[in-house]
């Protein structure tokens, strides 16, 4: 095993200081080199010393381990190694913490919460749909998609002004219930006005009324919506109108 190298020695023998850099170092070598080198005619010291051979070899050999040592480490052996400041330059923001989430994760992540309540608002409208009307007899219901699809109303005639006197002691002129062979003006005057009507069907919601060249052939009293005058059904003998 090698002895280890004596740098402080080689420092002495070359009259640098141990922080010196490669090419001081290079420099102090020749100039060591040619004052001890025995070849030299006024080299008094070389020429009267037994050991100089010796010690140039010596010096040499540090030197070269010297070299070696800077192309390892980047540096002379002994040379005090300078911390790299990890302070940022001034005037440059501070680094971003590393705890601190991605900005573009926390984006990510409300994107998604936004579209999972848009789905959950959608899926809410889905399934509770349009609530359905319950029919119950007796009470009255507002006219079925069907109707109500159908072709609208035209105005009906004006309503006669009521009075205070209730309705059944009321004299009405001309008939006072449905019967087969009522023309429409007088099935206006007894009945509401219909949701929907053409020449030849009124319609009250569920309950109708049939008609025939302008006159009743046929109707239909619903329990849901009756008829203000009629039976369920036309009697089986109905009377005939005389013209």
């Amino acid at each position: 095993m090698s002895a280890p190298t004596d740098f402080l020695r080689l420092y002495q023998e070359l009259g640098i200081a141990p922080g010196a850099n490669i090419e001081e170092i290079k420099r102090a070598y020749r100039r060591r080199v040619s004052e001890l080198h025995p070849d030299r005619p006024d080299n008094v010291l070389a020429a009267s010393t037994e050991d100089a051979a010796a010690r140039l070899q010596q010096i040499t050999a540090y030197y070269n381990a010297a070299l070696q040592f800077h192309r390892q480490h980047g540096r002379l052996p002994g040379s005090i190694v300078r911390a790299r400041s990890t302070a940022p330059p001034e005037g440059a923001p501070p680094p971003a913490r590393s705890d601190a989430p991605p900005e573009s994760g926390s984006r990510t992540r409300l994107y998604v919460f936004v579209a999972i309540l848009i789905v959950a608002a959608l899926a809410w409208f889905a399934s509770s749909g349009t609530p359905e009307v319950t029919e119950t007899p007796g009470i009255e219901t507002p006219a079925s998609a069907e109707n109500a699809a159908a072709t609208t109303a035209p105005a009906a005639a004006p309503a006669e002004e009521e009075s205070d006197v209730p309705v059944e002691q009321t004299p009405l002129p001309g008939p006072h219930e449905l019967d087969i062979g009522l023309t429409t003006d007088e099935v206006s005057r007894i009945e509401d006005a219909p949701v929907t009507h053409d020449d030849q069907r009124w319609d009250y919601g569920p309950s109708w009324i049939m008609f025939e060249r302008g006159k009743v052939v046929d109707w239909y009293s619903s329990p849901l919506r009756p008829l203000r005058h009629a039976t369920m059904h036309p009697r089986p003998r109905g009377r005939e109108r005389e013209p």
